[in-house]
């Protein structure tokens, strides 16, 4: 039984990895996407206090979701 739920646990952390993995990555292109847009949009590379928060936003999620896939990979390798 402990074999069962030692594979179980490793392969519910693989999965919780590969997906951490596609939502950094989605978020790190929405980001890049909100500031060429933010940059090109008349005025051109002024940004308003909304765009400046939502850009930082994004980045915090991104930064955050970065050190949650790291806190799973050490996670993973302390197994």
């Amino acid at each position: 039984m402990q074999a069962f739920l030692k594979k179980f646990e490793h392969v519910v952390i693989i999965a919780l990895i590969t997906m951490m993995i596609v939502v950094v990555l989605l978020a790190t292109v929405e980001l890049g996407w909100i500031i060429i847009k933010d940059i090109i949009t008349p005025p051109l590379f002024l940004l308003e206090i909304g765009e400046l928060l939502e850009i930082f936003g994004f980045f915090l999620l991104v930064l955050i979701g970065v050190e949650l896939l790291e806190t799973i990979k050490a996670y993973l390798a302390a197994k």
